[in-house]
């Protein structure tokens, strides 16, 4: 059984999970700017009207970056549980083909217990994995390529 085929059918929750993971970091990064134009220009030119609409905007991205993230942890959570559901029917199934004598030997508490657990930490992982590793990978590379990108500028200039 492979890992992958457990998330068939919900691809496109993953997808939306990685997809709302890269724009809530890519939503914080006007606040830099936001930061920079308010030290530089409206504190000493004294326009107090224009920093705190500054402030407002700034606090309005950070809501819209919660918002982001607390949607990409939705996505991650109900591609997960789907895989989950999955693993556990599928695993039930396995336990159910094994000889009778094996499953009565063993306590049916104790392959109950091995059952929930294991897939609970494979489910705890597996919404690790959707909702932030996939999301800070992806960004990850589409930022060294730009560096990289322009570090190849720089060199050749």
């Amino acid at each position: 059984m492979s890992y992958l085929r457990l998330y068939s059918g919900s691809s496109h929750l993953v997808a939306m999970a990685v997809v709302a993971g890269i724009a809530q970091s890519l939503v914080l990064v006007p606040i830099i700017f936001l930061v920079r134009y308010s030290f530089d220009v409206l504190i000493p030119a004294g326009d107090l009207t224009a920093l705190v609409l500054m402030g407002a905007g700034m606090v309005a991205l950070y809501l819209a970056s919660g918002a982001l993230m607390l949607w990409s942890r939705r996505a991650a959570l109900a591609s997960t549980q789907h895989m989950i559901e999955r693993l556990r029917r599928d695993l039930v199934q396995k336990v159910q083909r094994l000889p009778r004598e094996r499953v009565v030997s063993d306590e049916a508490a104790h392959i109950h217990s091995l059952l929930v657990h294991d897939t609970e930490r494979v489910n705890v992982a597996s919404a690790a994995l959707v909702a932030h590793f996939l999301p800070a990978a992806v960004f990850s590379v589409a930022l060294g390529a730009a560096l990289l990108y322009m570090n190849l500028l720089l060199f050749l200039t």
